[in-house]
């Protein structure tokens, strides 16, 4: 028989546009879900982050559960109320009109979080979803699935009936969906016999994880509704063929967007800055001071022209060629100095990496950038295409990462106003996104005494965090009072003293 689930659209095309009329929500939930865990394969700091704090010794553990969580970030779109948006989609894929009774006025990523709350947690209790430790396991549950579902870049709301949106028939199609995935993807892979984690510290840990958790399936989200890569489908196929197909288009799509980390090459000081004759002392500092495996930051205070900025960069280069980092970005206080700054980073960032990295400019203005605009790629134009290559030291930036400012972070390489990375632990909608850019780069924060008491609050709830998912810093002022420099260094050590995420109490944390 026919799985009932296949009798839900996920996405559809406007009328009379050309090629199919949808794509399934079955396929859409598996291309999000192919995405995510390509993203983790090929990126092999963040899918460390996940098994050690997750103390799993396999990696295909965490792929299975974050692939089986990433499928159902969008199971509201089952919803009567959802799919009555197109009753020509439901008469023709169910034979049916919708039910005018269920108006959509609550968004789908709230219905699927209700229906998880108050329906199917039970049923993942009763019929042990997760292995025999399914009950323990909710409580940290909770925080992978309120992750994955507040994929539009805020978390879902709590209040409503899930009953009032959803028809019998959908409970029935997402319960045969749900079944099918648990085939698909083992979910009780994450939590085996002998798991070295208890309950307690998995809830814990789930929710420190979940800020993580929310920037992967944003940008999975973002990039698997992407139909140059996830063309729409409205045939009828195996689940497991779909995945496979899928996978290999996430793939394409992950290649294209420019988000994965880009090998590093290793360059001398004399190689980078070829004008400069002789280093300065702060820059002869930054050539041989030894670099150690972790976090760390490092406080460049000197006089103006003491080079602080080829000292940073220096710095920052040999993190990331001793396996410390995977990128930079370099935050000031305004636009003029970030403009500034990108003119002078834009001849030197392509000798830092192999490849063609993508350069971003970050700010309210950058389209006005003329620099920054002639650097981006035209959509569709491939970086591997040697017809570009015409100059080692052109900026260049992938057309989908120059598109939104809040994807500039997910760059190899940037530089931008400093408000730009506050933004990743702000109240603000996405800003889990930005928290993931900045994932394993070194955060180079020039003119750091220009903050004031507000940003300088702000500034260490991002270090703390910064340090936290093993990132390092670096921080540049010509003078910095000892109050402030003290709450800065504090604030990053907080974050670094917590250590692995699987080991720590949520309450050793702001």
């Amino acid at each position: 028989m026919t799985a009932s689930y296949f009798g839900y659209w996920g996405k559809a095309r406007p009328h009379a546009a050309q090629g199919d009329e949808c794509h399934l929500l079955p396929y859409h939930c598996l291309d999000v879900a192919a995405v995510g865990v390509t993203l983790l394969k090929r990126s092999p700091a963040l899918r460390t982050l996940f098994t050690d704090a997750l103390a799993l010794d396999v990696d295909e553990r965490l792929y299975s559960w974050f692939a089986f969580c990433l499928a159902i970030h969008d199971l509201g779109k089952f919803a009567e109320s959802f799919q009555g948006q197109r009753s020509d989609l439901v008469y023709r894929l169910r034979g049916r009109v919708a039910d005018p009774g269920k108006p959509y006025g609550v968004r789908h990523d709230t219905l699927g979080w209700l229906l998880w709350d108050q329906h199917l947690k039970d049923r993942a209790v009763d019929q042990c979803w997760f292995g025999r430790h399914s009950e323990e396991m909710l409580e940290g549950t909770d925080s992978w699935l309120r992750a994955t579902m507040g994929h539009h870049g805020l978390p879902p709301a709590a209040q409503g009936y899930w009953r009032h949106h959803f028809a019998p028939d959908d409970v029935r199609a997402i319960e045969g969906f749900l079944g099918d995935l648990r085939v698909l993807f083992s979910t009780d892979a994450i939590w085996p016999t002998d798991h070295a984690i208890d309950p307690r510290t998995f809830d814990a840990t789930s929710r420190l994880l979940s800020w993580w958790i929310a920037g992967v399936t944003v940008l999975a989200d973002w990039i698997g509704s992407n139909t140059d890569f996830f063309t729409y489908r409205s045939d009828q196929c195996p689940l497991d063929d779909y995945w496979l197909r899928a996978q290999e288009r996430a793939v394409s799509a992950l290649d294209t967007a420019g988000v994965l980390p880009v090998p590093c090459q290793e360059r001398s000081f004399t190689a980078l800055f070829p004008e400069i004759a002789a280093p300065s002392p702060l820059q002869a500092w930054a050539i041989g001071t030894p670099i150690h495996s972790g976090p760390q930051l490092h406080l460049l205070e000197d006089v103006t022209g003491a080079g602080k900025t080829e000292a940073a960069v220096m710095l920052a280069h040999r993190m990331m060629t001793t396996g410390c980092a995977d990128g930079f970005f370099i935050a000031l206080p305004t636009m003029a100095t970030a403009n500034a700054m990108y003119g002078r980073i834009a001849h030197v960032y392509r000798m830092l990496f192999e490849g063609n990295p993508s350069l971003v400019l970050a700010h309210g203005q950058r389209n006005l950038v003329e620099a920054f605009a002639e650097s981006v790629l035209p959509a569709g134009q491939e970086e591997a295409d040697m017809a570009q290559q015409d100059d080692t030291a052109t900026a260049r930036c992938n057309a989908w990462l120059a598109d939104h400012s809040k994807r500039a972070l997910l760059a190899p390489a940037g530089v931008g106003t400093i408000d730009q990375v506050l933004l990743a632990t702000l109240y603000s909608k996405h800003q889990s996104l930005r928290l993931l850019g900045l994932f394993r780069k070194v955060l180079i924060v020039d003119e750091v005494h220009a903050c004031d008491a507000y940003m300088q609050r702000v500034l260490e709830t991002v270090l703390t965090f910064h340090a936290m998912a093993g990132g390092s810093t670096i921080l540049l002022s010509a003078t910095l009072p000892e109050r402030m420099k003290h709450s800065l260094l504090d604030a990053f050590a907080r974050g670094r003293h917590a250590g692995p995420l699987s080991r720590a109490s949520s309450t050793d944390f702001p």
